[in-house]
């Protein structure tokens, strides 16, 4: 009876040593396959890489006067145009779009801007004065329904571009003074 157990242990034990070579050849096999593979990325990345080239690169820290000065210029851009697509600013101040977000919702924490940014990546500029017309008005219905509270914002925020300096618009020379400024 023990010849019997000891055989058996015996040939358990080379099963179980098959079982363990047989487990680490598979994962010798996955680790090759890996290694493969990372290195067919790897060539991959490195043959997109070739194909772009940088021509610029990103800006140098701002001086605190200059950030400053870009700060009011960003803040008057928004005041006068009301209405703002923020990939727009980006471009107009040579900034990243994520910058951009990043700046104007710093703006609005210091209190320097108010408004609202909304998902389709657009900034509506909305002063004080019309916030608190807004509130006001609010405040002297009491309850109001969201439709209610869209049409009231409607007639108390003017979302009209301000006339920039050097810009005119066809409201302010009439028809004739649009075909005189085409023909011009």
């Amino acid at each position: 009876m023990r010849h019997r157990h000891m055989a058996y242990d015996a040939q358990r034990a080379q099963r179980e040593a098959e079982r363990e070579a047989l487990e680490a050849a598979q994962e010798a096999e996955i680790a090759a396959a890996a290694a493969a593979r990372e290195a067919r990325d790897k060539a991959e990345a490195e043959k997109w890489r070739s194909m772009f080239t940088v021509e610029e690169t990103g800006q140098e820290a701002l001086t605190q006067e200059q950030g400053e000065s870009l700060e009011g210029q960003i803040i008057e851009y928004i005041q006068t145009r009301k209405t703002v697509e923020l990939d727009a600013l980006a471009a107009e101040f040579g900034l990243k779009v994520a910058d951009v977000i990043k700046k104007v919702q710093g703006l609005e924490a210091e209190q320097k801007l108010t408004g609202i940014m909304d998902d389709r990546g657009k900034f509506i500029y909305i002063s004080r004065g019309e916030l608190e017309a807004v509130a006001e008005a609010i405040t002297s219905r009491g309850r109001i329904a969201i439709a209610e509270l869209a049409q009231l914002s409607t007639r108390l925020i003017d979302l009209n571009p301000r006339v920039v300096e050097g810009e005119v618009s066809l409201d302010d020379v009439g028809l004739d003074g649009a075909e005189e400024a085409v023909a011009a």
